[in-house]
């Protein structure tokens, strides 16, 4: 287990033991490890163990047995000595007798009981078996920590399919349909996936109604300006055949009575549980029978409900309400961090930043926002501490506030003492939740995603890559939370952007990544943190599949009925991977070390900068 010692950890982790309980992890461990040798380790342990056991009870046997003949010769000897003349022959054997037993008696307790005995080592070996054990992945938890950390993951997973299933309408969809070229065959995508595709469309003609049409992207950032073609689901034509045919089925009748308002349980329900959690309940009661439904059948009730949800006038109230929020942010923008640490005009924040390489406790620096320089030795704007471990990462990208209506997100480059370089991409989550304005980060990004389309800011991270000049043979980190998690699964598993670019490490919180999580190739190393408790990483309503370098870690945060501060991105994810790596799992441990080989970050990083991006929808 030496090679442990050699994980660069960074500093601001302490070793720590952690609770079997307080993690579940699938995938792992990787391919650094020879996870056969280990095994076979941790046998010869056993057998160790088992044999110095037998060792320690058969020493006091042995000793009771050499009692018994050292007290018939001593008394022996004894009544020998009770003459002059018997004493003077047969004394010095008495007297060597006695001390040998002594010395014998000495020796067999420290065989025994002494700190390098039988038994003290048979129980450090023992120790050190069930901490390999561990280590190689085969620790289990008990019958009773797994059915309490899947309670709520199981009903809710089950309750989000639901919602699929009754969202996604297979019917109603065509057997195939395009965009821009690529052809969607609608037998090869999940329940959640068309779904995703439904409200996407949906969205995006709701949101072109407020905002205008938008299918192009602008990304600045190292000095250039590029626009990017962005087509959506609502330029298919198979699509806005089949919706806008479905859509005039639903009557207004039907949409008053979806609500049920004359319905006491339906009140209570929606007063309990939310509506969303309510109708799904409703729903599973009318297939058992227990509730008879009055109107609409819930096959339509759910489209019905999202078609009222998002009629023009409530959107248009909504969509101000967002747009309030974004001017406000806008005009805050110089009083948050990001803004004094990066300069608040746009020269100042799309300009090359140096990031700080020394070492750092980012509790007390406000998670690397550390005094530095900028790239031209300018205090302007002043750089951050360049993040190692998941955590600080996950951190760092508070200080990547978007400004306003543009989207914003981070490249960092590094050389490592050896020259070697390496390159990540921070992407923030959702910033906005109407769909359709100047900001691509929002509501209509997370659902693009989640049914796999190449949303806008996965191609305005490939044109920030290029621009950058990045090469194919440096690798490359994409790190996001959230919305932006998805978004850097998608990238991982699209061949075509794996081609170009050198991906090596994939880090996500929060996000719903099962889909893409199966289709990126095996020698990425990806990791991804699940809170219990967050519904956001269960909208996928499946759990991600495992590998030897793909690894997920659900832990048990926060609270079930507080949505946001269970999908917090610092005081639950950056802490949990904090808390998972300190805690010395075989999966956690292998994946770092892995990692930090793959991206060159095993040696003392002497050189670190950052360049921000800012991407608006036009």
């Amino acid at each position: 287990m030496s090679w442990l010692d050699d994980v660069s950890i960074g500093d601001d982790r302490s070793p720590m033991v952690g609770h079997p309980q307080d993690f579940l992890v699938g995938g792992g461990p990787g391919l650094c490890v020879d996870t056969d040798e280990m095994e076979r380790m941790g046998a010869s342990l056993q057998h160790s163990a088992q044999a110095l056991d037998v060792l320690s009870h058969w020493i006091p046997a042995e000793q009771s047995r050499l009692a018994h003949r050292y007290y018939a010769v001593h008394a022996r000897l004894v009544r020998l000595c009770e003459t002059p003349e018997g004493a003077a022959e047969y004394g010095p054997q008495l007297e060597a007798l006695e001390s040998a037993w002594v010395r014998f008696e000495n020796a067999a307790a420290l065989a025994c009981q002494g700190s390098c005995g039988t038994v003290a080592l048979s129980q450090k070996i023992e120790s050190l078996s069930h901490q390999l054990e561990r280590a190689t992945g085969m620790y289990k938890l008990t019958e009773d920590d797994l059915r309490n950390l899947f309670a709520s993951f199981d009903f809710e997973t089950m309750m989000m399919h639901l919602v699929a299933q009754q969202l996604a309408l297979r019917e109603y969809f065509p057997a195939s349909f395009t965009v821009d070229g690529r052809v969607y065959h609608t037998k090869q995508m999940s329940d959640t996936e068309l779904a995703a595709v439904f409200l996407s469309w949906m969205q995006a003609k709701l949101g072109a109604q407020y905002y205008g049409a938008s299918n192009s992207l602008q990304v600045s950032g190292n000095g250039s300006n590029v626009i990017l073609h962005t087509p959506g689901f609502e330029d298919s034509p198979e699509l806005n055949t089949a919706f806008d045919g479905w859509f005039d089925k639903v009557t207004p009748q039907e949409l008053i009575h979806a609500y049920e308002w004359d319905d006491p349980l339906t009140v209570a329900g929606m007063l309990i549980f939310g509506p969303i959690q309510f109708f799904i309940y409703r729903g599973i009661l009318e297939k058992t029978g227990v509730v008879t439904r009055k109107t609409v059948p819930f096959g339509e009730q759910l489209p019905a409900l999202w078609l009222r949800t998002y009629d023009q006038s409530a959107y248009a109230k909504f969509a101000a309400s967002q747009q309030e929020t974004r001017d406000i942010r806008r005009a805050n923008f110089p009083q948050t961090p990001t803004g004094k640490l990066i300069g608040t005009d746009r020269a100042q924040r799309l300009e090359r930043k140096l990031l700080a390489t020394q070492d750092y406790n980012p509790l007390k620096q406000g998670g690397g926002a550390g005094l530095g320089w900028t790239a031209q030795g300018s205090r302007a704007g002043a750089a951050r501490t360049f993040p190692k471990n998941p955590g600080d990462v996950f951190r760092y990208s508070n200080t990547i506030d978007p400004y306003g209506d543009n989207g914003a997100f981070e490249i960092q480059r590094w050389r490592n003492a050896a020259g070697q370089k390496g390159v990540r991409v921070i992407l923030r989550g959702t910033e906005s939740w109407d769909a359709g304005s100047g900001m691509p980060q929002d509501m209509l990004t997370n659902t693009e995603a989640v049914a796999g389309m190449e949303t806008g800011p996965a191609r305005a991270v490939t044109a920030a890559l290029q621009s950058m000049g990045v090469d194919s043979a440096t690798p490359v980190e994409l790190v996001g939370h959230s919305q932006a998690g998805i978004v850097a699964a998608n990238l991982a598993a699209d061949s075509s952007f794996t081609s170009h670019y050198n991906v090596r490490s994939v880090i996500t919180a929060g996000s719903p990544v099962a889909g893409a999580m199966g289709r990126v190739p095996e020698n990425i190393h990806m990791i991804s943190f699940e809170n219990s408790n967050d519904l956001v990483p269960k909208l996928e309503a499946g759990l991600n599949p495992g590998s030897a370098n793909h690894v997920t870690v659900w832990g048990n945060r926060g609270n079930l009925f507080n949505i946001p501060d269970a999908h917090n991105r610092d005081s639950v994810y950056a802490n949990m991977a904090d808390d998972f790596l300190n805690a010395h799992y075989s999966q956690g441990d292998d994946f770092l070390k892995c990692r930090n080989n793959d991206m060159n970050l095993n040696h003392k990083i002497v050189f670190a900068d950052s360049q921000r991006f800012e991407m608006t929808r036009k």
